[in-house]
């Protein structure tokens, strides 16, 4: 028996931390040498941050962005499903985002987490192609 959180856990937490704005506890949840990556976002715009502090200027920016282009998220329409695999460390969430920009839509998302010791190790982020040009704009920038 562990003392550490499990994968599921691990996501609430990070969900919860995601809906407040508070990247400070997002970033916390990785390990010091944590890996948040968006594999499709293309070269030459950066996609593989590893570390706490790159992690946490990062989420930042994302956050940023989203304000600053006056996205809403309504967390109550917004829904989620878990799926876990063959490798306890890993948990995959799909994730159908309900946000109003400037009219109600949906964004999908893939992300896959890879949880060592109650800590994010990894964070893979797969989302659709409008979101991709959204987030490319924020990394960019």
């Amino acid at each position: 028996m562990t003392d550490h959180p499990t994968p599921r856990e691990v996501f609430e937490r990070f969900a919860a931390a995601g809906v407040s704005g508070d990247v400070t506890s997002q970033a916390d949840l990785y390990t010091e040498d944590g890996v948040l990556e968006f594999p499709l976002v293309a070269d030459p715009v950066p996609h593989r941050f590893q570390g706490r502090a790159a992690i946490r200027r990062t989420l930042q920016a994302l956050r940023d962005h989203v304000t600053d282009s006056g996205t809403v998220v309504d967390p109550a329409a917004t829904r989620v499903t878990l799926h876990d695999t063959t490798d306890p460390r890993v948990l995959v969430a799909e994730i159908a985002l309900a946000i109003t920009l400037p009219t109600p839509t949906v964004a999908h998302y893939v992300q896959v987490f890879t949880v060592e010791a109650g800590l994010i190790r990894n964070m893979r982020d797969y989302f659709g192609p409008h979101q991709i040009d959204f987030v490319t704009r924020a990394l960019r920038d």
